[in-house]
């Protein structure tokens, strides 16, 4: 119905955003890390607002709820690790870009222990048998 639609159109502007932020983080220049960061951000908050609003669809196994959590944590990670390479390319403090380094493998963790869940652990074997 009318609510898968809506799901597939906002999984699709999620899918533009994310080629668009991985366009624009194979520059090295601090406007295309800002770029990145910002499409990764919207990226993160469709599917924020996917979760919160139009849970329950599951006619795709994109659209099941783990996944959109773990596209979630993905975005958000990959976002952080924006904020590293600037922070670096800026000579920020060791302590505080140890700090950002820490936070973003909190993120990629959260990342793998998403993957591992039995739901989405099933949805990878029925799509790479």
């Amino acid at each position: 119905g009318v609510k898968f639609e809506k799901c597939a159109i906002l999984y699709n502007m999620v899918a533009i955003h994310s080629l668009l932020a991985y366009d624009s983080c194979k520059k090295d220049t601090e406007e295309e890390t800002k770029s990145c960061y910002t499409h990764l951000q919207h990226a993160a908050g469709i599917v924020t607002w996917m979760q919160s609003n139009l849970g329950g669809t599951s006619r795709s196994d994109a659209l099941e709820p783990n996944m959109l959590a773990f596209y979630n944590s993905l975005f958000i990670a990959q976002a952080q690790e924006q904020f590293i390479y600037r922070a670096i390319s800026d000579n920020r403090k060791p302590q505080f870009i140890a700090r950002l380094c820490m936070q973003v493998v909190h993120d990629y963790k959260k990342c793998s222990d998403k993957v591992h869940e039995e739901e989405i652990y099933e949805i990878g074997i029925r799509r790479f048998p």
